[in-house]
Formats: structure tokens, C-alpha cells, sequence
């Protein structure tokens, strides 16, 4: 992690719902990349309130709104269900 810059790390485990597909994921409104099962990504933003949230098919979770810290990170699950398609928990 740069200097004065905080982080947000998104993990999926390895459950079985859309294990062939790979769920959007958004910060501030910009598609920030794709996770896949079993995977994580890990995105550098500035010190503040960011907002933040997943897609996948057409069904988008709730916005999540998250301070950041300098030399924070901040973690999010991000799975799926039949029942709600995508979710977004952080942990």
C-alpha cells in the first residue's frame, strides 16, 4: 500500500452458486474488476467516505458507504445464493 493511501480488499470464497461466473465489483461508481471463486482483489484508494458495491446478471447489492483511513484496509465478502443472487458483507 502507497504512502498516506488506505486499501479495500474484496474476497470470494469458494462457494458453489455462478462458480463459473465472476461478480463486478465498484468503487465510487467505476468498475474497479471482475472476482472469481476463490479469488480476492485489493484496491488502493485515498483517505475518506467511498462507496461501494457488486453486480452480477443484472442484480446489484445494496451501496455500502465505508471510511477509509490512511494505512487502513477494509474488508468485504462478497458471495452469492439463489435467494440474493450477489451479496456484499463487511467483515
Amino acid at each position: 500500500m502507497a504512502k498516506d493511501q488506505g486499501s479495500i480488499k474484496f474476497f470470494r470464497g469458494k462457494e458453489w452458486y455462478a462458480f463459473t461466473r465472476a461478480f463486478k465489483l465498484y468503487v465510487n461508481g467505476e468498475e474497479i474488476g471482475k472476482i472469481k471463486r476463490g479469488k480476492e482483489i485489493i484496491v488502493e484508494v485515498s483517505p475518506g467516505v467511498h462507496t461501494v458495491y457488486a453486480s452480477m446478471d443484472g442484480f446489484q447489492t445494496e451501496e455500502a458507504e465505508v471510511t477509509v483511513d490512511a494505512d487502513q484496509t477494509i474488508t468485504f465478502q462478497v458471495t452469492g445464493s439463489t435467494q440474493s443472487f450477489v451479496t456484499l458483507k463487511m467483515l
